[in-house]
């Protein structure tokens, strides 16, 4: 899970970037010595804290542990990485279009970083070459099932971009888009427990009393899955999890820490702990909550124009998902601790569980998703002493759920409204963007009550002779042809036109010159691609200081 927050941030960096809040330098050498900034922090750390300066060493570790970001973001906002990618593969690095070469190759410094951050970690933990090895290949792993996703998404997003109908319907019908949306989602959540399997080290548990066992709890709980695994960590993690959502591909995960600390009655209590968050659907009310929000953040951010206010409104979404998140985590605990003890009825088989998976550590502090052990164990302890403490978080939980189903369901119908509404209108607008000048007439031709912005592209469309469109440059010309006549208006509806099939370059660019003055610069039909807004940047370098 940290490892895919860190995976974000970049993704975040390079948003950033694309927005304009890096330099124009750039300093490919730069980008690699970066690489060295984690050994200095790491031996800096190291030597503080052998003078007993903790507290100053702690907080230089912990920016050791989130350094591959930090460095990341300085190398694509201060030395222009991306810059650099675009300029050597000729392939884009934005993340607004279609995963490409190019921004694969961006990506891989931030990999190197994180890479290194995690040897030098290793090397400052453990002294054993043995351990060193175990350790850094146990980190590796992690960190590669939290890059596994993001990058077979890409891949998938890849392939449907090199279909041009494929990509222009996505990108233009919200209804396709969303779709698209959907589909990448169950496809990663089906495909989950194989990306787990194949990057972490895991096994069958073998025959023995033990499995026999855990098989018989989940046959009491009514619990199906499709294996039970053995999680070899390197003697670095005490975890159990269970992975997927249906028996076919649901697998659960012991590590081997785990399966040697705990006696098999504890074990048991873990089992039932996980089943517990399986069987009150925990990770779909997590869905609901987070759809609900990101749904309604969607439709409320179309409604702000300035593009920092949306960034700004986007990071506040995210903090709120992101303490949501948490509190909520915390007490899904909770319900799962219940659950194991109604299935078990061996509250102390759970204490003991907690006490030795959570460790010294977590006695008395709580974390982002878990309330300390000490905290955990009291509410065992409370709800065999008094069933109604069990009753109250049942009550609030299943509140919340309905909240989060209701707000989702709610989110969903309107969502779903604008898209059908707009169904018609995107799909016009997607033949525009093929090119494909018959198609986007017939289209029109059908809407009941065409925009007048839409209606004014399609007068323009009329206009085109049969061999101008077999030409979408043509566009381009008609720009500038309206421009020498004085007609700035027309000439933006044209470059609109021109942004939407991407009928031309940044030379041609360069040549087409808009009267801001004249109130013109608005597309009328056309969303506000990078390509017009390069077009505008490109109008306001070639106008005379006089007009400025």
């Amino acid at each position: 899970m940290e490892y895919l927050i860190h995976i974000v941030l970049a993704v975040f960096v390079l948003a950033v970037a694309e927005e304009g809040v890096a330099t124009d330098f750039e300093a490919p050498w730069a980008v690699g010595l970066l690489a060295i900034a984690p050994f200095a922090i790491g031996a800096v750390s190291r030597t503080l804290y052998l003078r007993g300066r903790f507290r100053l060493a702690t907080w230089l570790w912990r920016a050791l542990h989130w350094s591959a970001t930090g460095l990341f973001a300085l190398a694509v906002c201060v030395f222009g990485w991306s810059t650099t990618v675009e300029r050597w593969t000729g392939a884009s690095t934005s993340l607004l279009g279609w995963p490409s070469l190019g921004l694969l190759v961006a990506f891989v410094p931030f990999v190197v970083y994180a890479l290194v951050s995690i040897d030098v970690r290793v090397r400052h933990t453990e002294i054993e070459p043995n351990a060193r090895a175990t350790a850094r290949r146990f980190h590796m792993r992690m960190f590669a099932s939290g890059l596994a996703p993001t990058v077979c998404f890409a891949v998938g997003a890849w392939i449907v971009g090199q279909n041009a109908t494929w990509r222009v319907d996505v990108e233009h019908v919200g209804l396709f888009g969303m779709g698209f949306v959907l589909a990448s989602v169950a496809l990663f959540t089906c495909a989950l427990p194989w990306i787990l399997r194949a990057s972490w080290d895991t096994q069958p548990l073998e025959p023995s009393p033990l499995r026999t066992l855990l098989e018989d709890v989940a046959v009491r709980a009514q619990f199906r899955y499709r294996e039970l695994l053995f999680w070899r960590t390197g003697d670095l993690m005490a975890n159990a999890a269970v992975i997927g959502v249906g028996r076919f591909d649901r697998v659960v995960l012991f590590s081997d820490v785990l399966i040697a600390s705990l006696s098999p009655r504890e074990i048991v209590a873990v089992l039932a702990h996980e089943i517990g968050h399986a069987k009150r659907g925990h990770v779909l009310i997590f869905v609901a909550w987070t759809g609900a929000l990101f749904l309604a953040g969607d439709l409320a951010g179309r409604e702000v124009e300035s593009e920092w206010l949306a960034g700004v409104f986007v990071l506040a979404l995210f903090a709120v998902w992101y303490k949501l998140f948490g509190w909520l985590s915390r007490r899904f605990e909770l319900e799962a601790d219940l659950y194991a003890l109604r299935l078990t009825r061996d509250p102390l088989a759970i204490v003991g569980a907690l006490e030795r998976v959570g460790g010294a550590h977590s006695r008395q502090l709580d974390s982002w998703r878990h309330f300390s052990t000490a905290k955990r164990i009291d509410f065992v302890e409370r709800v065999t002493a008094d069933e109604r403490v069990a009753l109250q978080l049942e009550r609030k939980l299943r509140a919340l759920t309905w909240t989060g189903i209701a707000l989702f369901v709610i989110a969903l119908g309107f969502s779903a409204r604008r898209l059908v509404v707009d169904f018609p209108r995107d799909r016009v607008v997607a033949a525009l963007a093929l090119a494909d000048w018959d198609l986007a007439e017939q289209r029109f031709a059908t809407l009941a009550e065409p925009s007048e912005d839409l209606a004014r592209g399609m007068e323009l469309v009329a206009t085109l002779g049969p061999d101008d469109r077999a030409r979408p440059e043509v566009l381009v010309l008609r720009a500038q042809t309206a421009l020498a006549n004085g007609d700035a208006e027309t000439a933006l509806q044209w470059l609109s036109l021109a942004d939407l099939a991407g009928a031309y370059g940044n030379d041609e660019l360069e040549t087409l010159i808009v009267d801001r003055d004249e109130g013109a610069l608005e597309p009328r039909f056309a969303e506000r691609t990078p390509a017009w807004q390069a077009a505008a940047r490109a109008y306001d370098a070639t106008r005379s200081p006089e007009r400025k």
